[in-house]
């Protein structure tokens, strides 16, 4: 008897954005690759009313000859605005040296490249989608901090540049999963590369390196995720759509700390989260002081 595959839920569409800047980072103390593009919903010419071709509503998987809908839906478009790799000059500086120097460069191609692209409306929303730390390597955990850090401090004022923001992370073995990725290790880059190759224009790109093709994947990720959050889930792959809206459940820990998880990413608020700045208290205990009570300090962060 063939197993029934998982039931689909799909996230809570975010019906007052219909732009999304996806920025796709693959983070390595050795070098990060990073890869911005914009995901956009173009007003229906039509203003949803019905086509009068026949059959516009069934084409499911192909634009309608009428009036390129599919499914009855507008499709999405997405345009790639910049794609590349940085990396410390010096190995040997310290870790938190090189994760801030390149966290500074991928926030400045975010700024520079971002919201400046040509024909980008308001209101829009960011979508960092990257890899998920492994939480026993410790240069990756630190690398994921420093970029939060750098990202969300509060001399950049992110926070008014999009109207809302949501981080993606997705693992190594999920990525390679949905993008039909068979080797490991050193051997898969030339696998990788010319697998993101499926999805950006050679031409336009050629020099992608070991990193920067997987932010490109990663990307993709994000840009299923940007489909989905506009209603748009038939663009995307079935190896997609289940990786991240599978209804699935699934227990997790022993004992007393069992407790049940929704399989797919976006269920998943370790791997799917939405960054909000707001205010946060802190105790603090003054040694010096008479008094046995704390004080409290708040910081927006």
């Amino acid at each position: 008897m063939s197993k029934q595959p998982a039931p689909l839920i799909y996230p809570t569409p975010l019906k007052d954005i219909n732009h999304w800047l996806v920025y796709g980072l693959d983070p390595s103390m050795s070098r990060t690759g990073y890869a911005l593009m914009r995901v956009v919903l173009p007003n229906d010419p039509l203003g949803l009313q019905p086509c009068q071709h026949p059959g516009c509503f069934s084409h499911a998987s192909h634009p309608c000859e009428g009036c390129g809908r599919v499914g009855g839906l507008y499709p999405t478009q997405a345009e790639w605005a910049e794609v590349g790799s940085v990396k410390a000059e010096k190995a040997s500086d310290p870790i938190w040296i090189r994760g801030k120097g390149m966290a500074l460069h991928l926030r400045e191609a975010l700024v520079s490249k971002g919201p400046s692209l040509p024909g980008l409306p308001e209101p829009t929303g960011l979508l960092i989608s990257m890899e998920f730390p492994t939480p026993m390597n410790d240069f990756l955990v630190a690398l994921n901090r420093i970029i939060h850090m750098v990202f969300f401090e509060n001399t950049w004022g992110i926070t008014g540049r999009f109207k809302t923001i949501r981080v993606l992370t997705t693992n190594a073995s999920t990525l390679r999963s949905v993008m039909g990725l068979s080797k490991t290790g050193r051997k898969n880059k030339a696998e990788n590369i010319l697998r993101a190759y499926d999805f950006i224009d050679r031409e336009k790109f050629p020099r992608l390196d070991p990193d920067s093709c997987d932010a490109v994947l990663l990307a993709m990720m994000g840009r299923y995720t940007a489909s989905l959050l506009l209603e748009r889930g038939r663009e995307v792959p079935e190896k997609a759509l289940y990786a991240l809206c599978s209804g699935q459940q699934r227990a997790k820990g022993a004992g007393s700390h069992m407790h049940i998880v929704t399989q797919g990413i976006l269920h998943r608020p370790e791997y799917f989260y939405e960054y909000a700045r707001k205010e946060y208290t802190f105790l603090v205990r003054y040694a010096a002081s008479p008094k046995a009570g704390l004080e409290r300090e708040s910081y927006l962060l």
